[in-house]
């Protein structure tokens, strides 16, 4: 299935047209947190306790994600990866 976008019904700046294949690909702005532009924005909202993930665990069972939990999980990422800049920087500096 082909969908066809009429651009002028689009907000502008939204899409730019690709130089190379002539099709419209979206303009994302260099410093975008897409995580937080999508799941956060979901997680603050009404629907943040709604289920967002269902995967399989090694051991076949199933396992639920809401909104909320995976906007958790991104946050508490960013701890770990702040003491490994910050080791790098100790280790170079001696």
């Amino acid at each position: 299935m082909h969908w066809r976008l009429d651009p002028s019904k689009l907000p502008p700046g939204l899409f730019v047209p690709d130089t190379m294949t002539g099709n419209l690909r979206v303009q994302v702005p260099a410093f975008a947190n897409i995580a937080d532009d999508t799941v956060g924005r979901r997680a603050r909202g009404a629907g943040g306790s709604d289920v967002a993930l269902i995967h399989e665990r090694h051991d076949g069972s199933l396992a639920m994600s809401t909104y909320i939990e995976l906007d958790n999980l991104k946050v508490s990422a960013r701890a770990p990866a702040a003491r490994v800049r910050m080791a790098h920087y100790r280790c170079a500096a001696s």
